[in-house]
């Protein structure tokens, strides 16, 4: 399957800039671009070549203060659903408790247009994620996945 360059993926963002409600694209490195929407959604595209995906990734903001297990909680089981949701997982950066939205995209087939609605979709859902954060977080036990009973034979 054919690989998609840097130069190409350097194209393609330069001409979704206008397309996207970005403030602006730059890159960052020759693997690396960040697409800032406003002041409070930025997205680091990182392309790795070796893997032939590019990583898309998104700071949420901190968990709010005595809310910390609940939404941690929430986050693990939006992780638990990474086939519906296509992939998209979140993390946790242990040194400031920054939340990360993340998701990978690989890039057999991918093409320019493919490349706007993937990031149209990564923002809508990182800017919807920023204020669940952002609010008291309600968990029920209702919305957990159904437990899973392992049989030993």
């Amino acid at each position: 399957m054919e690989t998609i360059s840097n130069e190409t993926l350097t194209t393609w963002l330069t001409q979704l800039g206008p397309l996207l409600p970005a403030a602006e694209i730059r890159q960052v490195t020759p693997h690396q671009w960040t697409i800032l929407w406003d002041e409070f959604i930025a997205i680091d595209v990182e392309h790795l070549p070796d893997e032939s995906k590019l990583v898309l990734s998104a700071e949420l903001g901190r968990a709010l203060t005595g809310e910390e297990a609940a939404t941690y909680q929430l986050l693990l089981q939006v992780n638990a659903l990474w086939r519906e949701t296509g992939g998209l997982r979140m993390a946790l950066d242990a040194g400031d408790g920054e939340l990360t939205q993340l998701y990978d995209l690989a890039l057999g087939g991918l093409d320019r247009d493919g490349l706007e609605n993937r990031v149209r979709n990564f923002e809508a859902a990182a800017r919807g994620w920023r204020e669940v954060i952002a609010t008291k977080a309600v968990v029920s036990d209702d919305d957990a996945p159904p437990p899973h009973h392992f049989t030993r034979v």
